[in-house]
């Protein structure tokens, strides 16, 4: 059974990859023309996009039999009552694992070996605004489109009132914590309807936040189900697993020296464990072979320069994309590092430092409200959309509301303390990286340059 909140984490049963490259393999390679090896190599290529779906995701078996017994029993008690709330940082597999698991049960469902269900997918992100959640539901669930305030009432009576024939729903909602608000009225109703006796709601939620829910409030944290799940970040061993498997069930892996995908592998390991820029290097990588001439195979020389091509544009672009708030914190990280020559830094001290630098040198507009440290005053909206990067200071709170932006793009790391309110902050790119990224931001090329 899955582990209520507090309790220890499932551990990892750990995983030893297969090896990649065999010595059939090679005899493979050694009995083809050019021709058809470059058809293999472009086979291999796609083999390694994100798109291209495994049938089963390794190295999350046991994730994958916790959410399966939890979705078996919420169906067979029709719904009451039933939540689940998986965390883990982007790139471990919470998406994809679910959506494996709902194409299982559906195919049992059409079998008639499970209760029939209705699937709803709901992504947060691609909503204009959280309380679209409203509508986007109307829609899928009753059929009807409706203004967010109508549609609200619209589900709340559809999952208050008894109805035999209705199907159980399960209802997935990525990306959890963009539906956060200041009142928290969505996420409250959203979790409070599988609630009702009559609602056959069952939620799966997912959010790359950790501490979610200790940031809810009282009212709100009551109804958010103790049932968790956490998918810790894929070690290195896993993520050559991963990458084996999905060369082997292409019949490509003759492509690959063994190192070069271990390579890989520990590229990413070491800072984030996401799967998809190990995927990404590798599929540069072969795109560096096929440039070269498409002879051979990919060797830990190619992946050193795919990740140094894409993880060096990935970062430039993406610090380069951030809103001025997002900027000028993300200096402010860096300046402290190099100053304190510490890796993990308190997310308080940034604040200062960012706070002495914007009135020390100039970059603010005379503020016409106290630079608290307990409550925000403005909205998260508006305080990632300032008009230039000329801001008021920001507040503590606010400081904080800007490093969950910038942890969602995978800029820092935040780490909680038990301790304070106040989060650690680590800088998940170099100090030179953010300089080089913003030539054009004054403040950056004043104290980074």
């Amino acid at each position: 059974e899955l582990e209520a909140a507090g309790a220890r984490t499932p551990s990892r049963s750990p995983v030893r990859p297969a090896v990649v490259v065999t010595a059939a393999a090679a005899e493979v390679r050694a009995g083809v023309d050019d021709a058809a090896w470059a058809t293999t190599l472009s086979a291999a290529a796609k083999a390694l996009q994100l798109s291209s779906v495994p049938h089963l995701l390794p190295c999350r078996e046991k994730e994958r039999g916790q959410i399966t017994a939890f979705l078996r029993t919420s169906l067979a008690k029709g719904g009451l009552g039933s939540a689940l709330y998986i965390s883990g940082m982007p790139g471990t597999g919470k998406t994809s694992l679910v959506m494996e698991i709902i194409r299982t049960l559906s195919a049992e469902a059409e079998a008639g070996t499970l209760p029939a269900f209705k699937f709803v997918e709901l992504n947060a992100m691609k909503l204009a605004t959280p309380h679209d959640a409203y509508s986007q539901l109307a829609s899928e669930l009753l059929g009807v489109y409706a203004a967010a305030t109508r549609a609200a009432s619209l589900l709340d009576t559809h999952f208050r009132t008894a109805n035999k024939q209705r199907l159980a729903t399960v209802l997935l909602v990525d990306e959890l914590d963009f539906l956060m608000t200041r009142q928290q009225t969505v996420i409250y109703n959203l979790f409070n309807w599988p609630q009702y006796a009559n609602s056959k709601l069952i939620i799966v939620s997912l959010a790359n936040t950790m501490d979610l829910p200790e940031r809810l409030l009282p009212k709100v944290a009551s109804r958010l189900s103790p049932l968790r799940l956490v998918f810790q970040p894929y070690t290195r061993e896993q993520l050559v697993t991963i990458m084996a498997a999905r060369l082997t069930d292409s019949k490509t892996q003759a492509t690959f020296e063994e190192d070069a995908v271990r390579l890989a592998a520990a590229k990413v390991a070491g800072t984030s464990g996401d799967v998809r820029r190990s995927l990404a290097i590798c599929r540069r990588a072969v795109e560096l072979l096929q440039a070269d001439g498409g002879r051979g195979k990919v060797t830990p020389s190619h992946v050193h320069r795919a990740s140094r091509d894409l993880l060096g544009s990935l970062i430039v672009s993406a610090v380069a994309s951030c809103r001025p708030w997002e900027q000028n914190l993300l200096i402010a990280v860096a300046l402290q590092q190099r100053a304190t020559g510490c890796h993990v830094l308190s997310l308080v001290e940034v604040w200062e430092r960012l706070s002495s630098l914007l009135s020390s040198q100039s970059f603010h507009k005379p503020a016409h409200r106290r630079a608290g440290v307990t409550h925000a005053t403005s909205s998260a909206a508006s305080l990632l959309t300032p008009p230039s990067c000329f801001s008021p200071i920001p507040t503590l709170a606010e400081c904080v509301s800007v490093a969950a932006s910038l942890h969602r793009l995978r800029l820092l790391f935040l780490e909680p303390v038990k301790s304070t309110p106040w989060p650690n902050v680590r800088l998940a790119i170099g100090v030179s990286d953010v300089a080089t990224a913003l030539p054009d931001n004054e403040l950056a090329q004043r104290v980074l340059a």
